[in-house]
């Protein structure tokens, strides 16, 4: 069943994309377009986010649709319980979800030709059991299909890791939104977009999607990009697994200025974010000193790369 916007002001899509192994949804964003100001706002939410669930047990953000999957849901109901999950608890107006494979995104990618990205550093990385070859010299390059697929998924050399690929993926994006929306015509947008809903899963209808990419053509949309708020924590101090942790203020404040347009909408009412008996966990949830850092247009992030690796 398509989801419609509830006004014409924005639309918001959950973006997940699946690895190549398992059920997981190793990238997730919401994405959201306001018509009235002509900004797109992008979220990223980091694979590793805490979430308080199976009673106080915890898991991954990125596990959740395998999760459901192993409930008896189907692809579709699995995805629509995605969706929800994030639109309730981080309170967005989500109209609806977009899912694809790397296949897809390095399809989509191929069909528009390519996008321009001026490369920070070499990329240079192999993995037999992933099938991920990454060689990108430093510079400016129009990466193909593959070669953008490589740079979303490369971090080896990033001091962040998983933040660093994070910020990466924010170039991408800008370099993607500005080739699509400023620099394509409305004939070759129109063929990308389609193009786009013929390859993913989603439950908006192709007309929504098509009408979004067109409404934006040649306008002088202002992209801004940020991760979600938050610090990586170990379960148990020195040991155990490592969680992305939200920090609950910040998020609240940088949520509501930019995919909830100024409203005003309590961030994770349930908790579902946090575990109050860990005391890392709930420092870092707590903390009300965060400042939350927005990427406008061309301000794209500082990468920090391993002394070695410069």
């Amino acid at each position: 069943e398509s989801t419609e916007p509830h006004n014409n002001d924005s639309f918001s899509v959950l973006i997940l994309g699946f690895d190549t192994v398992a059920n997981n949804t190793d990238v997730m964003m919401v994405v959201s377009y306001d018509f009235k100001s002509e900004t797109m706002s992008v979220m990223q939410i980091p694979r590793d986010t805490y979430v308080n669930t199976d009673g106080g047990k915890g898991r991954k953000i990125n596990s959740l649709f395998s999760m459901y999957k192993t409930r008896g849901q189907k692809d579709a109901e699995a995805l629509s319980s995605l969706k929800n999950f994030v639109s309730e608890n981080m309170s967005i107006e989500i109209n609806g979800y977009a899912a694809m494979t790397t296949q897809d995104f390095v399809e989509i990618v191929n069909s528009i030709g390519g996008v321009k990205i001026n490369v920070p550093y070499d990329l240079k990385y192999n993995d037999d059991s992933q099938d991920l070859h990454i060689d990108i010299k430093a510079g400016e390059h129009i990466l193909s299909g593959e070669e953008a697929l490589g740079f979303v998924r490369y971090r080896q050399s990033y001091i962040e890791g998983d933040l660093g690929r994070m910020d990466a993926q924010k170039i991408f994006l800008n370099a993607l939104s500005k080739q699509l929306f400023c620099d394509t015509s409305k004939t070759a947008l129109m063929k990308t977009a389609t193009k786009f809903a013929s390859k993913i899963k989603t439950d908006i209808k192709a007309s929504n999607l098509i009408n979004m990419f067109r409404d934006g053509i040649g306008k002088n949309t202002e992209i801004r990009s940020f991760t979600i708020p938050g610090e990586s924590a170990r379960r148990d101090g020195n040991s155990g697994e490592w969680f992305y942790i939200i920090n609950k203020n910040s998020a609240n404040i940088i949520i509501n200025q930019t995919l909830n347009q100024g409203r005003y909408i309590e961030f994770d009412k349930k908790g579902i974010f946090s575990d109050n008996s860990n005391i890392a966990f709930s420092n870092i949830y707590n903390d009300k000193s965060f400042n939350a850092k927005i990427y406008y247009g061309d301000d794209t992030p500082n990468i920090l790369i391993r002394g070695e690796n410069k």
